[in-house]
């Protein structure tokens, strides 16, 4: 069974990220492009926000015991295939994984400047998943 606290820690670390990236979003673009500091915040947060999603999927796989991913793109596969998540999220948590990946490996201002809408999104279905998780 999921350990409750150890889920709710994760899932209030992204908010807090998601918090801090919303923030960022409602900087003027000019100025957020003169701005190295504020683009490497916007990176590293998104980074830090998408690696902790894949902490949460980790989390749920190991303790669900079901089989262990070879890639990170896979542990939302994995939570699909075993009915946790929906078709559609882990698809698009797939893509987390890969700006994940994309984040870790180079940086681009483009980037940052695309995802802002997709995290309220991805950070309401991905609670209400949590919590359904944690409730047999």
């Amino acid at each position: 069974m999921v350990d409750r606290e150890v889920l709710d820690r994760r899932l209030a670390r992204i908010e807090e990220l998601l918090t801090r990236l919303r923030q960022l979003a409602g900087i003027q673009r000019e100025e957020y492009l003169r701005d190295p500091g504020l683009q490497a915040q916007a990176e590293r947060w998104l980074q830090l926000c998408a690696e902790s999603v894949l902490e949460v999927a980790a989390h749920v796989i190991a303790d669900s015991g079901l089989r262990t991913p070879t890639t990170h793109r896979e542990s939302f596969r994995i939570l699909a295939e075993s009915g946790v998540l929906e078709e559609a999220l882990a698809r698009q948590m797939e893509r987390w994984a890969g700006l994940r990946n994309v984040l870790c490996i180079c940086t681009s201002t483009s980037i940052t400047t695309s995802c802002s809408t997709s995290c309220k999104t991805t950070s309401d279905r991905c609670r209400r998943l949590c919590r359904r998780w944690c409730d047999p």
